[in-house]
Protein backbone atom coordinates (compact mmCIF):
# COMPACT_ATOMS: atom_id res chain seq x y z
CA UNK A 1 0.00 0.00 0.00
CA UNK A 2 2.25 2.28 0.60
CA UNK A 3 4.70 1.97 -2.19
CA UNK A 4 1.90 2.36 -4.44
CA UNK A 5 0.84 5.40 -2.64
CA UNK A 6 4.41 6.64 -3.28
CA UNK A 7 3.92 5.23 -6.64
CA UNK A 8 1.08 7.35 -7.68
CA UNK A 9 2.26 10.14 -5.62
CA UNK A 10 5.46 10.42 -8.12
CA UNK A 11 3.33 9.98 -11.33
CA UNK A 12 0.71 11.98 -10.34
CA UNK A 13 -0.72 14.80 -12.88
CA UNK A 14 -1.48 18.29 -12.30
CA UNK A 15 -5.07 19.19 -12.12
CA UNK A 16 -6.29 22.05 -14.71
CA UNK A 17 -9.87 21.79 -14.57
CA UNK A 18 -12.49 19.67 -12.94
CA UNK A 19 -16.34 20.31 -13.49
CA UNK A 20 -19.56 18.74 -13.10
CA UNK A 21 -22.53 19.55 -14.49
CA UNK A 22 -25.20 17.01 -14.76
CA UNK A 23 -27.47 19.42 -16.48
CA UNK A 24 -25.31 19.03 -19.38
CA UNK A 25 -24.74 16.06 -21.82
CA UNK A 26 -20.88 16.09 -20.56
CA UNK A 27 -21.89 15.35 -16.71
CA UNK A 28 -17.85 15.32 -15.50
CA UNK A 29 -14.92 16.99 -17.40
CA UNK A 30 -11.72 16.00 -15.83
CA UNK A 31 -8.23 17.50 -17.47
CA UNK A 32 -4.40 17.87 -16.23
CA UNK A 33 -1.30 17.73 -17.39
CA UNK A 34 1.97 16.48 -16.69
CA UNK A 35 3.43 18.07 -13.68
CA UNK A 36 6.24 20.37 -13.86
CA UNK A 37 7.50 23.38 -15.33
CA UNK A 38 8.25 22.21 -18.91
CA UNK A 39 4.50 21.20 -18.96
CA UNK A 40 3.33 24.30 -17.71
CA UNK A 41 5.43 26.09 -20.62
CA UNK A 42 4.18 23.90 -23.33
CA UNK A 43 0.43 24.15 -21.78
CA UNK A 44 1.12 28.33 -22.32
CA UNK A 45 2.32 27.89 -26.17
CA UNK A 46 -0.64 26.22 -27.40
CA UNK A 47 0.84 22.39 -27.15
CA UNK A 48 -1.57 20.22 -25.86
CA UNK A 49 0.07 17.13 -23.65
CA UNK A 50 -3.10 16.55 -21.42
CA UNK A 51 -5.37 13.75 -20.10
CA UNK A 52 -8.61 14.24 -20.10
CA UNK A 53 -11.74 12.38 -18.67
CA UNK A 54 -15.13 12.87 -19.63
CA UNK A 55 -18.39 11.16 -18.29
CA UNK A 56 -21.13 11.41 -21.09
CA UNK A 57 -25.06 10.04 -20.37
CA UNK A 58 -23.89 6.68 -22.24
CA UNK A 59 -20.09 6.52 -22.62
CA UNK A 60 -17.08 7.53 -20.84
CA UNK A 61 -13.93 9.62 -22.62
CA UNK A 62 -10.88 8.66 -22.19
CA UNK A 63 -8.13 11.31 -23.93
CA UNK A 64 -4.63 10.94 -23.49
CA UNK A 65 -2.42 13.71 -25.25
CA UNK A 66 1.50 14.13 -25.80
CA UNK A 67 4.19 15.54 -28.31
CA UNK A 68 3.77 12.15 -30.28
CA UNK A 69 0.16 12.16 -30.80
CA UNK A 70 -3.06 11.86 -29.09
CA UNK A 71 -5.37 8.75 -28.14
CA UNK A 72 -8.76 8.94 -27.40
CA UNK A 73 -10.64 5.61 -25.82
CA UNK A 74 -14.39 5.00 -25.48
CA UNK A 75 -15.94 3.44 -23.33
CA UNK A 76 -19.85 2.64 -22.70
CA UNK A 77 -21.21 2.82 -19.53
CA UNK A 78 -22.87 -0.48 -19.90
CA UNK A 79 -19.44 -1.99 -20.52
CA UNK A 80 -17.91 -0.87 -16.96
CA UNK A 81 -17.31 -3.77 -14.54
CA UNK A 82 -15.36 -1.71 -12.14
CA UNK A 83 -15.64 2.18 -10.66
CA UNK A 84 -13.32 3.06 -7.81
CA UNK A 85 -11.56 6.29 -6.54
CA UNK A 86 -9.80 7.34 -3.21
CA UNK A 87 -7.15 9.43 -2.00
CA UNK A 88 -3.38 8.70 -1.27
CA UNK A 89 -0.26 10.40 0.53
CA UNK A 90 3.69 9.81 0.20
CA UNK A 91 4.06 8.08 3.74
CA UNK A 92 7.96 8.27 3.45
CA UNK A 93 7.82 12.47 4.09
CA UNK A 94 6.42 11.09 7.55
CA UNK A 95 9.51 8.63 7.48
CA UNK A 96 11.75 11.70 6.88
CA UNK A 97 10.10 14.32 9.16
CA UNK A 98 10.20 11.35 12.22
CA UNK A 99 14.04 11.50 11.51
CA UNK A 100 14.39 14.57 11.25
CA UNK A 101 13.15 15.44 14.28
CA UNK A 102 14.24 12.61 16.52
CA UNK A 103 17.64 14.03 14.79
CA UNK A 104 17.01 17.54 15.75
CA UNK A 105 16.10 16.14 19.45
CA UNK A 106 19.78 14.37 19.52
CA UNK A 107 21.70 17.61 18.59
CA UNK A 108 19.91 19.59 21.55
CA UNK A 109 21.14 16.75 23.99
CA UNK A 110 24.25 16.36 22.66
CA UNK A 111 24.92 20.39 22.76
CA UNK A 112 23.60 20.35 26.38
CA UNK A 113 26.04 18.05 27.18
CA UNK A 114 29.06 18.51 26.09
CA UNK A 115 28.18 23.00 26.21
CA UNK A 116 28.45 23.72 22.11
CA UNK A 117 27.52 27.22 21.52
CA UNK A 118 26.37 28.96 18.45
CA UNK A 119 25.14 26.07 17.01
CA UNK A 120 21.97 27.34 16.35
CA UNK A 121 21.98 26.98 12.52
CA UNK A 122 22.69 23.25 12.92
CA UNK A 123 19.24 23.09 14.82
CA UNK A 124 17.02 25.60 12.89
CA UNK A 125 18.21 23.83 10.41
CA UNK A 126 17.12 20.21 11.12
CA UNK A 127 13.88 21.29 13.00
CA UNK A 128 12.54 23.02 9.42
CA UNK A 129 13.72 20.49 7.48
CA UNK A 130 11.12 18.22 9.62
CA UNK A 131 8.70 20.26 9.91
CA UNK A 132 8.61 20.87 5.95
CA UNK A 133 8.21 17.20 5.32
CA UNK A 134 5.59 17.14 7.93
CA UNK A 135 3.94 19.66 6.08
CA UNK A 136 4.78 18.13 2.84
CA UNK A 137 2.67 15.10 3.98
CA UNK A 138 -0.45 16.67 5.45
CA UNK A 139 -1.30 19.11 2.16
CA UNK A 140 0.16 16.74 -0.75
CA UNK A 141 -2.67 14.44 -1.24
CA UNK A 142 -3.29 12.76 -4.50
CA UNK A 143 -6.66 11.78 -6.17
CA UNK A 144 -7.76 8.40 -8.28
CA UNK A 145 -10.41 7.74 -10.42
CA UNK A 146 -10.41 4.75 -12.15
CA UNK A 147 -12.88 2.42 -13.92
CA UNK A 148 -12.80 -0.84 -15.53
CA UNK A 149 -14.54 -2.39 -18.67
CA UNK A 150 -15.80 -5.98 -19.00
CA UNK A 151 -12.50 -6.53 -20.98
CA UNK A 152 -10.22 -5.37 -17.77
CA UNK A 153 -9.32 -2.51 -20.04
CA UNK A 154 -9.50 1.01 -17.27
CA UNK A 155 -9.29 3.77 -17.84
CA UNK A 156 -7.53 5.92 -14.66
CA UNK A 157 -6.62 9.40 -13.94
CA UNK A 158 -4.60 10.45 -11.02
CA UNK A 159 -3.63 13.92 -10.28
CA UNK A 160 -3.22 16.28 -7.66
CA UNK A 161 -3.61 20.21 -6.67
CA UNK A 162 -1.95 22.42 -9.37
CA UNK A 163 0.33 25.43 -7.40
CA UNK A 164 1.02 27.09 -10.22
CA UNK A 165 -2.70 27.03 -11.85
CA UNK A 166 -4.07 27.62 -8.26
CA UNK A 167 -6.41 24.99 -8.70
CA UNK A 168 -7.43 22.54 -5.17
CA UNK A 169 -8.55 18.86 -5.13
CA UNK A 170 -11.67 17.87 -3.93
CA UNK A 171 -12.16 14.62 -2.53
CA UNK A 172 -15.90 15.25 -2.10
CA UNK A 173 -16.13 15.79 -6.02
CA UNK A 174 -14.01 12.71 -6.55
CA UNK A 175 -16.47 10.39 -4.36
CA UNK A 176 -19.52 12.52 -6.69
CA UNK A 177 -18.30 11.57 -10.03
CA UNK A 178 -17.77 7.45 -8.84
CA UNK A 179 -21.57 8.04 -7.85
CA UNK A 180 -22.50 9.78 -11.06
CA UNK A 181 -21.19 6.84 -12.84
CA UNK A 182 -22.30 4.09 -10.93
CA UNK A 183 -26.34 5.94 -11.19
CA UNK A 184 -25.23 6.04 -14.99
CA UNK A 185 -24.77 2.50 -15.25
CA UNK A 186 -27.59 1.40 -13.17
CA UNK A 187 -30.11 3.44 -15.25
CA UNK A 188 -28.32 2.86 -18.65
CA UNK A 189 -28.86 -1.30 -17.42
CA UNK A 190 -32.27 -1.13 -16.57
CA UNK A 191 -32.92 0.44 -20.23
CA UNK A 192 -31.35 -1.96 -22.04
CA UNK A 193 -32.81 -4.73 -20.07
CA UNK A 194 -36.66 -2.99 -20.60
CA UNK A 195 -35.53 -2.50 -24.42
CA UNK A 196 -34.89 -6.83 -24.63
CA UNK A 197 -37.83 -7.19 -22.79
CA UNK A 198 -40.14 -5.12 -25.41
CA UNK A 199 -37.96 -7.02 -28.17
CA UNK A 200 -38.56 -10.62 -26.41
CA UNK A 201 -42.35 -9.60 -26.01
CA UNK A 202 -42.47 -8.78 -29.94
CA UNK A 203 -40.54 -12.15 -30.97
CA UNK A 204 -42.61 -13.64 -29.32
CA UNK A 205 -45.97 -12.06 -31.21
CA UNK A 206 -44.34 -12.06 -34.16
CA UNK A 207 -43.87 -15.98 -33.80
CA UNK A 208 -47.36 -16.71 -32.59
CA UNK A 209 -48.77 -14.41 -35.45
CA UNK A 210 -47.42 -16.50 -37.99
CA UNK A 211 -47.64 -19.49 -36.83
Amino acid sequence: MHISSWFLSRNALVLQEFEIDEEKNRIVHIKARNSGFFSWLLSLCGVDTTTNFDVYRDKIEYTNSSLSGKIKTVMPLSSISISQTGFCKPFIYIFFALFFMFLWLLSIIYFINFHYEHQSFVLWSEFLVGLFFIFAYFFNKTLLISVVSNSSWSANICFKRSIIEGISIDENKAYRVIEIINDLFLSQTVKETKNEEISLKQTKWLKKYID
